[in-house]
């Protein structure tokens, strides 16, 4: 029998077909409700996808005047042209450098939110430069160019696993405790259902999507899926481990993390990300064990090792490993 573990929610992605008027074209996005989120704020992906994050209370007409106010920053961002007068930066590019026989590219995005030229280099070693609207091409050359023999040492480093891009879309396969899952669409759904089926992620949506709104619904099937397996997976882990610490078996709860693979919290409660499950079963049960310890000792004192040590002899070997690899089980690149 598949299980089955779609849960409706009635916050959510919105409309795709929400167009704004810009010049004489429609630039269509998505509207997404957060529960937590307090303001509004627009977001524009690398391939011009508009995403506009709003807070639960947020009604369409107050969004949509709100998308308004930011049009020519839309404009801007996407084409590198304001709705009126003319643009002294470029929009969104490419460029590349060499150093060392080594040639890296790079991808520049402009925002008002930026006060001065940021680089960062994500998990699968792309390079995304973020700019005040002010700074010329040129000047973030140059401040790629003060920087280059750094980035040349993570870009190119050999000290850990490069990560893999996820594309979210039907066939893409998973690590998954020591083997995979891959995800399967079904178009032509009444209703968007989901379901895992052996080492299958079977996902039902309709016909017409746009691209970018498939890739979105997978992308959040993709999630939830991994979620409910990492929770069934630390389950029986941490009731192992907590009985040979001696410990009180915690409260666990999974959540998103590009960080950490797990956490002890002073209120007596373990998190753990949901890539967990995508971790081999030695490297899953060095992770549980590690946050699991913290109970007996909180910080990683000398002590610390020595205490996980008894419980799993070789955790040193595992640490390594798991730094070594963690690029290849993440899900996330940014």
């Amino acid at each position: 029998m598949p299980t089955t573990y779609w849960k409706p929610h009635p916050l959510g992605w919105g409309d795709l077909n929400s167009p704004v008027r810009i010049g004489d074209r429609n630039y269509p996005y998505t509207i997404i409700w957060q529960p937590r989120r307090k303001t509004t704020s627009i977001q524009i992906h690398p391939d011009g996808r508009i995403e506009v994050r709003a807070p639960p209370g947020a009604t369409t007409d107050f969004i949509v005047a709100a998308v308004e106010k930011r049009k020519d920053w839309i404009q801007k961002t996407i084409v590198g042209q304001p709705t009126g007068g003319d643009l002294k930066t470029p929009g969104n590019y490419r460029d590349s450098i060499a150093w060392k026989g080594e040639t890296f590219h790079y991808s520049v995005s402009y925002g008002p939110p930026a006060s001065k030229i940021y680089i960062k280099i994500l998990i699968d070693r792309s390079i995304e430069v973020v700019s005040p609207p002010g700074a010329s091409p040129a000047a973030v050359k140059r401040a790629i160019e003060t920087k280059v023999e750094k980035i040349y040492e993570q870009v190119f480093s050999k000290a850990r696993a490069v990560a893999v891009r996820r594309t979210f879309c039907d066939g893409e396969t998973y690590p998954f405790l020591g083997g995979t899952l891959t995800i399967r669409i079904s178009r032509g759904k009444n209703k968007i259902s989901l379901a895992r089926e052996g080492q299958y992620i079977m996902l039902g949506i309709a016909d017409g999507l746009s691209p970018a709104h498939e890739q979105k619904i997978t992308r959040r099937a993709v999630e939830l899926t991994l979620k409910h397996e990492t929770y069934n997976a630390v389950m029986p882990r941490v009731i192992h481990y907590s009985a040979a610490f001696g410990v009180v078996v915690p409260p666990v709860a999974v959540r998103k993390n590009k960080k950490e693979w797990g956490c002890c919290t002073n209120q007596q409660r373990l998190f753990f990300s949901i890539e967990v499950c995508m971790l081999p079963p030695r490297l899953l049960d060095y992770v549980v064990a590690h946050e699991v310890c913290h109970f007996l000792v909180i910080d990683h004192s000398d002590f610390f090792w020595k205490v996980l040590q008894v419980v799993m002899p070789d955790f040193l070997e595992r640490k390594e490993e798991l730094k070594r690899d963690t690029p290849l089980y993440r899900l996330f690149c940014g």
